[in-house]
């Protein structure tokens, strides 16, 4: 089986999450230049853009139920991989679906299929490593955000969640080559080269 799904947490105001506020509103407003040109002033296709209101991204794999093909898929105790410093974590990290998947009105998905059987392994043989080893969120990454500083970040082996999320989607060979953005414009990236629009989880 070679399906899995990217996930995108919402930010809300007036929740105590000031965090993912400023992520939102920050990648909003410094994405939005790029993607009314992108969409050559279309403001139907920007509103939909500035409506996203994603603040984090993971990657949920399912568990399978039996040796047999097609094999029965329970997403619900599968497993979410991301890089994230929330709830006391540092880096890369594992947790189960239903652990992380709580309030469903929050959480935003589509689904995806890696090319082959293969590099589906393999990508998940790469996130099992990337968590085994954690080196650490990557802080230094943040500055990415920012466009006049993200000429300046170095390169690490550290992650943030949606360089972890991208990567994951190159090994199953859904994208070409890595890029590094924010939550937000990669839901953007997604929708626009693979043509899937991100739905609730509920």
């Amino acid at each position: 089986m070679k399906k899995y799904r990217v996930i995108m947490y919402k930010a809300k105001w007036f929740d105590d999450s000031l965090v993912d506020n400023v992520i939102d509103t920050w990648t909003m407003l410094v994405n939005l230049p790029y993607v009314t040109w992108k969409e050559k002033f279309n403001f139907k296709e920007v509103w939909r853009f500035v409506k996203w209101c994603y603040a984090h991204v993971e990657i949920w794999t399912p568990q399978h139920n039996s040796s047999r093909e097609p094999r029965a898929i329970d997403w619900w105790n599968g497993d979410c991989y991301t890089s994230t410093m929330r709830n006391g974590y540092d880096g890369t990290v594992v947790r189960a679906a239903s652990a992380v998947v709580r309030d469903k009105s929050r959480w935003d998905y589509v689904e995806l299929e890696a090319n082959t059987h293969e590099e589906y392994r393999l990508a998940l043989v790469w996130a099992g490593t990337e968590v085994l080893h954690n080196n650490g969120y990557s802080k230094e990454d943040i500055k990415t955000f920012v466009p006049i500083a993200r000429h300046f970040v170095k390169k690490n082996k550290r992650n943030i969640c949606s360089e972890f999320a991208d990567k994951f989607m190159v090994r199953c060979g859904n994208f070409i080559k890595h890029r590094l953005m924010s939550p937000r414009r990669q839901a953007y990236i997604i929708f626009k080269e693979l043509g899937k629009e991100f739905r609730s989880v509920e």
